[in-house]
């Protein structure tokens, strides 16, 4: 285990509840054990203290390109491409270079999925795509995409690319609550926005109802993976301060929500082991409030 430093990294409060101690992954057993603590400034999620690098490296070594097995053939068969395409759609809204020859980050891009409908919607744009993994397969399809290969939980994750390069989108979806000390990787997103750029975030929200009633239960709880887990008010904190800092004389506009991600019924139903559906139910596409929040970061 690394230097147990107990302070929370989303409102620097060292105000914390220690709520499990003990646990293990779901699926890599000995991957633990493991203290989580509740920030009473805030209400985040924090493990404390984080695991060693090498612990996470083996970790994901055990996965399937970057999930859980039994979560990634569930996607496979369901995919998410409807909330993808919300994500696409919601950040747009808040860019104001709307000419098709934008440019975006795709940060922990996993599979490709986003990267591939961004450069399928948007064939003008310029992408890069940035994972711990090599190019997935289904970018191959496509030309306007660069693929960097860095690990995003080491100092300087996105060193590989320039600190010069800026981007009118940045996109994290469902990243952050992997990464080991979220307010550096999103100081850095920020910092590489252009003039009228935004970085749009989804991550669960440790703060949400599905989270208190669900606890351990909770899908989104992972010991070991899901390693810092914002509340709204965390991450409002978070962004608030990284905005202060870093663009202090330049006009940003905050927003963070409660958001609810639209998945294909079979998901729901392979994930809970209800069996198979018809393909005109399975696909069809249903609104829960499974704890998930959206920020956005609009630089002026």
């Amino acid at each position: 285990m690394s230097e147990e430093i107990k302070i929370c990294c989303f409102c620097k409060s060292g105000n914390l509840k220690l709520t499990y101690s003990d646990l293990h992954h779901p699926y890599k057993k000995d991957h633990g054990p493991f203290d989580f603590y509740k920030c009473i400034g805030c209400g985040s999620g924090l493990t404390l203290p984080l695991p060693e690098q090498e612990q996470i490296e083996q970790l994901y070594d055990s996965f399937s390109g970057g999930l859980i097995p039994a979560i990634k053939e569930i996607r496979d068969k369901n995919p998410l491409t409807t909330w993808y395409n919300q994500c696409i759609k919601r950040a747009l809204k808040q860019v104001v270079n709307t000419t098709e020859a934008f440019s975006w980050l795709d940060v922990g891009a996993g599979n490709g999925d986003i990267s591939f409908l961004l450069s399928e919607q948007f064939p003008l744009s310029s992408g890069t795509s940035v994972d711990f993994h090599d190019r997935p397969p289904l970018l191959d399809r496509v030309k306007n995409i660069n693929w960097v290969k860095t690990d995003l939980n080491l100092d300087g994750g996105l060193g590989k690319i320039e600190k010069e390069r800026k981007f009118d989108v940045i996109f994290l979806i469902t990243v952050l609550e992997h990464i080991m000390w979220p307010d550096r990787l999103t100081g850095d997103l920020v910092n590489r926005l252009k003039p009228g750029g935004c970085l749009y975030i989804t991550v669960p929200d440790y703060g949400s109802m599905a989270a208190r009633f669900l606890k351990k239960r909770w899908p989104y709880f992972l010991p070991g993976e899901h390693l810092c887990i914002p509340s709204k008010k965390g991450m409002r904190i978070m962004l608030n301060e990284i905005c202060k800092s870093s663009l202090s004389a330049v006009p940003t506009k905050i927003k963070v929500k409660s958001a609810v991600l639209p998945y294909p019924l079979g998901y729901y139903t392979d994930y809970f082991g209800f069996g198979r559906l018809p393909p005109a139910l399975s696909n069809r596409t249903v609104y829960l409030p499974t704890g998930i929040l959206e920020a956005a970061v609009a630089r002026r």
